[in-house]
């Protein structure tokens, strides 16, 4: 018996495969521009503008509670909106570096909105207006 036989199988909710197409979309519409080098770059970095616009679609904080400001969605959900964003090639999300402690500062914040959280992690003001 192998340590994989030791987990069972799951199939990935619908629900959370209804996200799949959207995700597709706002990426072919915010990175087919780009070339496959370019592409490869952006995990040395981040991209402000990405990020402000993957939280517009409610995808930063996907697991977070929604009292909390989150999108109050599972594991799978959060699951599919990482594939597609890898096997796009796209950008990272600013939220996925030190998910800890922006969990942590989500917690000490209450019905704080996922857009705040997204542009204290770009060093914006919470309050400014989303544009």
């Amino acid at each position: 018996m192998s340590l994989l036989s030791a987990f069972p199988r799951t199939q990935i909710p619908d629900e959370a495969e209804k996200l799949r197409p959207q995700v597709k979309a706002f990426l072919e519409k915010s990175i087919s521009h780009m070339r496959p080098q370019d592409r490869a770059k952006t995990w040395t970095g981040f991209d402000a503008e990405f990020s402000r616009a993957l939280a517009s679609h409610g995808w930063v904080g996907l697991t977070i509670p929604e009292g909390y400001g989150g999108g109050g969605r599972d594991a799978f959900a959060r699951f599919v909106l990482v594939e597609e964003l890898l096997a796009a090639g796209s950008h990272r999300c600013t939220l996925d570096r030190g998910p800890t402690e922006r969990a942590a500062a989500c917690a000490m914040e209450p019905k704080s909105s996922v857009n705040s959280i997204c542009r204290r992690s770009v060093g914006e003001s919470p309050s400014s207006a989303l544009e």
